[in-house]
């Protein structure tokens, strides 16, 4: 009889534990759907309002839609980095295509909250997104926001340029960051569809500029600084993200070059 009524306790308590447990699962996926669906979201209303001109920066909550892998820490940049002895200096030169001196890119605030300053803010409880316009890669259908800035809240919310790195159009290797995301279809979670010949297009307030892709690499983290120098004469355009999708010990490299803007 005792040992009836033991094994009838351990097998609730068991029932329990099993139940608990697949509610916590359950509550934690639905959070994760939730939270995707706001980022989908919140990137489309973004992409809609740099591409009109009515908006150039966005005051977001520095905790909200949080990804996975992403530097608990600081918000400078993200798991991607950081790569010793990068060197990212400008070679300061013209690119043919353009004919025009590299500009400086000061973006007047234009923002839900009037009271938002065109610095890099940083507060607990807000963070200012500085928009250098939209990159779009048709053959993925990726369409994002592009951020003057590559921290792990810019990335969040599209995809970000390295500082230092060459602008849109302009002479040099322009640096995008990306998240390689598990959910389909989500920031650059399709990168590695991109194919040779494939275009890359980036509108800003000063135009559009495509780059045609010319060369797919997967490398290791450590080998990072090499492809990201910002030398030479040619307008050239390089987007990184992590793979495999889920484990990103490696880094998948796009590159491409100017061929229109």
């Amino acid at each position: 009889m005792v040992n009836h009524k033991v094994r009838n306790t351990i097998l609730s308590l068991w029932l329990l534990t099993l139940i608990g447990t697949g509610g916590i699962l359950l509550w934690k996926y639905r959070k994760k759907e939730q939270n995707e669906a706001l980022r989908a979201q919140t990137i489309e209303d973004m992409t809609n309002k740099i591409r009109s001109g009515e908006i150039v920066t966005f005051t977001v909550d520095p905790d909200a839609v949080p990804v996975s892998g992403e530097d608990p820490v600081g918000r400078d940049l993200p798991f991607l980095f950081p790569v010793p002895d990068m060197d990212l200096s400008s070679s300061g030169a013209v690119c043919p295509s353009s004919g025009e001196e590299i500009p400086s890119f000061s973006l007047e605030a234009t923002s839900f909250d009037s009271a938002n300053s065109v610095s890099s803010e940083k507060a607990s409880d807000s963070y200012t997104l500085h928009s250098c316009g939209v990159i779009s890669i048709p053959s993925i259908d990726c369409l994002l926001p592009l951020w003057d800035g590559a921290g792990s809240v810019e990335l969040r919310y599209g995809a970000g340029k390295v500082p230092n790195g060459a602008f849109p159009g302009y002479t040099g290797n322009l640096v995008i960051l990306g998240h390689r995301m598990k959910k389909y279809g989500s920031l650059f979670n399709r990168l590695g569809e991109v194919g040779i010949d494939d275009m890359i297009r980036i509108e800003t307030e000063s135009g559009a500029y495509t780059y045609m892709v010319d060369t797919i690499l997967t490398i290791d983290p450590s080998e990072l600084s090499f492809y990201m120098q910002n030398e030479g004469d040619a307008c050239r355009i390089t987007l990184i993200t992590c793979t495999p999708v889920g484990v990103g010990t490696d880094r998948l490299l796009i590159l491409g070059h100017l061929i229109s803007g």
